[in-house]
């Protein structure tokens, strides 16, 4: 404050801090057929308060509204995370990443489009021929694909005491391997 007199005491400073920019947008590092592992950039750090924890929203529903955060890492500052609740095997997904420091949370990334692996195939059966055991034929049913990248094959393996060999990898999506 200022008057005839000269100049006041100063008040303490009052400091405060920007929301932090988005970050890029995430990148897959694995998938299975309930999780997804994903990897991000911090936000570029301009003014403010770096951030502090992250958080991983499913948008892939058009309506913000609709937004679900999948991953609360408000107070983790981790670069990474694996999301192993509430995913469908061979379901495809739309995640965004958001920065939150202090003063809250920035806007969402750009979206990274990825799909969980297959789900398991069931009704696995086999028989086996009359001539002493020949050959081996399985079948079972395909496993399920929603939304996500089609099946391009199966691995068939055969499963020895402690260790598993692979037999073959068909290379089409058939649901019969004869052995």
């Amino acid at each position: 404050a200022i008057n005839s007199a000269g100049e006041g005491v100063r008040s303490t400073a009052v400091s405060y801090s920007t929301i932090p920019n988005a970050p890029l947008a995430p990148v897959s590092i694995a998938q299975t057929s309930p999780s997804i592992s994903l990897a991000w950039s911090p936000p570029e750090l301009t003014t403010g308060e770096p951030a502090v924890g992250y958080k991983i929203y499913d948008v892939t529903t058009i309506s913000t509204d609709d937004v679900t955060v999948i991953y609360d890492g408000s107070f983790s500052t981790a670069l990474s995370t694996i999301i192993d609740s509430g995913l469908i095997g061979g379901q495809n997904y739309l995640l965004a990443v958001s920065a939150l420091n202090s003063a809250g949370e920035s806007s969402i990334s750009a979206a990274l489009n990825v799909s969980t692996a297959p789900g398991n195939v069931t009704a696995l059966s086999s028989t086996s021929s009359a001539a002493a055991n020949a050959s081996i034929t399985l079948t079972w049913t395909a496993a399920t694909v929603s939304t996500g990248s089609p099946i391009t094959g199966y691995k068939v393996y055969d499963r020895t005491v402690h260790s598993y060999d692979e037999l073959s990898e068909t290379g089409v999506p058939a649901a019969v391997f004869n052995h």
